[in-house]
């Protein structure tokens, strides 16, 4: 009977599925470093994913595989550090060598902020593009095909600064295909909103790894709830939501400096607006 039970015991295991094993586990990370894995070398049709680690000095490129060892590295400067660390994928290789390109965001002055805007190569720490002008607010740069050429194009919006009067827009070519192209460092974003500052209204977009509920939410300075954008189920991918403004009574809000958050699931980010009159 014995050998029996032993035999049926052997038998089951010989069918169970094959073992979780666990193949890299990192050394200890700062609690303050933000890091995690985005898409960075070309392989084909594809992106091959490095870590990366972001915190208040520089941001780092791993090296290939599973390494916690800096082969890329960035520092911020003041400005840089002052905007509040905004680096970002680009979505793309715009000078074609196989890796992809980061903007940075810089602000100067006193409020409401200038902000200046830089695209570089963090393999060779050039800079590809740089709009930074005393008399201009620059809008973070985007990529879309605007003439249909099968290439995208960089856009930027120059606002005219301190008044914000008027705004034109600058377009520059580059190689970048339409190949999915991830811009982001992970799948669950908030973007900075656009126009800022803006006057009546804004745009804010967000991306969602999968349809999740959603909740953005705007706030004055203090910390008081001033509107619900929305509050319910977002189809997975890019999300945009605009604020004309108003609270949730439907009255024009006052100038000045607010927050919009974004809630999803165990994910949750914000960031500050200016409402210029």
């Amino acid at each position: 009977m014995i050998r029996l039970i032993i035999a049926l015991i052997l038998f089951a295991s010989s069918l169970s599925l094959p073992q979780v094993n666990i193949i890299w586990n990192s050394s200890q990370i700062n609690y303050n470093t933000l890091s995690g894995w985005l898409d960075f070398e070309k392989a084909g049709d594809a992106w091959k994913k490095r870590i990366y680690q972001l915190d208040s000095i520089s941001f780092r490129i791993m090296s290939d595989g599973f390494s916690l060892t800096p082969q890329y590295t960035y520092l911020f400067n003041a400005n840089e550090i002052f905007a509040g660390l905004q680096i970002y994928s680009i979505g793309g290789d715009l000078e074609g060598n196989g890796f992809m390109d980061f903007y940075v965001l810089s602000y100067s002055g006193t409020s409401p902020y200038r902000q200046s805007v830089k695209i570089f190569d963090i393999t060779t720490n050039q800079t590809i593009l740089e709009r930074n002008d005393a008399s201009f607010y620059f809008s973070y740069p985007y990529l879309e095909d605007v003439n249909n050429d099968g290439l995208k194009e960089c856009i930027i919006v120059k606002f005219d600064y301190p008044l914000f009067t008027g705004y034109s827009y600058e377009v520059y070519s580059t190689t970048s295909t339409g190949i999915e192209e991830s811009s982001l460092p992970n799948d669950f974003h908030l973007f900075q909103n656009f126009p800022n500052p803006f006057n009546p209204s804004t745009t804010i977009r967000f991306n969602l790894p999968t349809a999740s509920p959603v909740q953005l939410k705007i706030f004055d300075i203090k910390g008081e709830l001033i509107k619900i954008i929305v509050s319910d189920e977002q189809p997975a991918g890019e999300n945009e939501m605009i604020w004309d403004g108003t609270n949730n009574k439907g009255i024009k809000q006052p100038s000045g400096v607010y927050v919009y958050q974004l809630n999803s699931n165990s994910n949750a980010d914000a960031r500050k607006m200016i409402l210029l009159k």
